[in-house]
């Protein structure tokens, strides 16, 4: 009784994640249905008629032991947004399938075997996913590890059933692991997963600006704090400060929509040319900066140059029309006898003052702590 206490207490906990807290409600949806379809196939020692288990036959149990991994590996599938894996599931349909269609033609030992082949297959399509879908900067291959180990047991587990024993509820130590496997570490594995994708996810948009996808305010503060320890250390920095000319002119003509493309036009063209270490970032409105670690001036100049001459060259295309574009730049480099302290804004100030000669120098052009760059 104390696994099913537990595929309930989860089913009930992923009806609030997705229900109530709106935390990734349609896979929730799917774990939650896998819980209750897993409920009729856990054995019960001693339980009298009323409890499934106890009177339906055991290729009817194992069906749903494989209905319920099939919508667990969809509920996996969805959380991740692998949408190619899906079709992955055929086979273990198809198995399912031919294991409904041997019961009922009272072939009961085939049809247990085929549906016992369909969740090694499911477990192992659900571990595959996980393992793919996890990939990436945030997630470390222990955590990897320990996400998909219980998938890989379910499976092997009753691929040796389907094998070797044509029985459901075969007594030992498989058969006591495999409910552990099933109704506690994946529900609380997928569980803590779903929060740690959320939680991800915020800290994602607590640093980035929701429109362009380059970093905002809070990360520069954060970026240049850093940046301002290096300079101590004896590491220099540049600064460029970026802003698109004429965008209300802009607004006016294409809508807002069309500023709005025409915003992620620009952050897309500056991630495109700069470095692995340089951070772009949107200051506000249609005002940009990047941040170069480890760069002088006339590094610094030549990449400003580079994009002032690549935001002109690629125009923005919008509803069938070329949209070209324009930004006016400021650039300066991180000086210790001015910039190394945790609060000073100086090399900020240089950049905007810099930023604003170029306006008034007619726009589309480059000012560094030197002068203009010819065009």
């Amino acid at each position: 009784m104390a696994n099913t206490a537990i595929l309930l207490f989860a089913a009930g906990v992923w009806a609030v994640l997705g229900g109530f807290y709106r935390i990734a409600p349609s896979a929730a949806a799917f774990f939650f249905a896998s819980q209750w379809m897993a409920l009729p196939a856990l054995p019960c020692q001693g339980c009298g008629p009323p409890w499934p288990g106890a009177w339906l036959p055991v290729w009817v149990l194992a069906l749903c032991g494989l209905l319920s991994l099939g919508l667990l590996a969809a509920g996996v599938s969805r959380l991740l947004k692998l949408r190619a894996q899906r079709r992955l599931a055929g086979p273990a349909l198809a198995l399912g399938a031919a294991a409904l269609l041997s019961g009922v033609l009272g072939q009961e030992t085939l049809s247990l075997r085929l549906a016992l082949l369909g969740m090694a297959l499911a477990a192992a399509l659900s571990g595959l996913m996980l393992w793919r879908g996890t990939t990436g900067a945030h997630e470390h291959w222990p955590w990897r590890t320990a996400l998909c180990l219980p998938y890989l047991a379910i499976s092997l587990l009753t691929l040796l059933m389907a094998l070797f024993q044509p029985a459901y509820h075969v007594p030992g130590l498989a058969t006591q692991l495999l409910p552990v496997a099933l109704h506690v570490w994946i529900p609380l594995s997928l569980m803590a997963l779903a929060v740690r994708r959320l939680w991800l996810r915020i800290a994602h948009l607590a640093r980035h600006d929701s429109l362009t996808g380059a970093l905002n305010r809070r990360a520069l503060d954060e970026m240049l704090a850093r940046a301002r320890a290096r300079l101590r250390r004896g590491q220099s920095f540049a600064w460029i400060v970026l802003d698109v000319d004429h965008f209300k002119q802009i607004n006016d003509e294409l809508g807002h929509a069309g500023g709005d493309a025409a915003l992620r036009h620009i952050a897309r063209l500056l991630m495109e040319e700069c470095r692995e270490p340089d951070a772009v970032l949107r200051l506000g409105g249609e005002e940009f900066g990047l941040l170069l670690p480890g760069c002088d001036l006339a590094g610094a100049t030549t990449l400003a140059t580079r994009l002032r001459r690549r935001i002109l060259e690629r125009p923005l295309q919008w509803e069938g029309r070329s949209v070209v574009l324009q930004a006016s730049f400021g650039v300066s480099q991180a000086r210790p006898e001015l910039d190394a302290g945790d609060s000073s804004d100086a090399l900020l100030q240089r950049s905007d003052a810099l930023l604003y000669q170029a306006k008034a120098s007619g726009r589309n052009c480059v000012v560094t702590e030197q002068g203009e760059v010819p065009a």
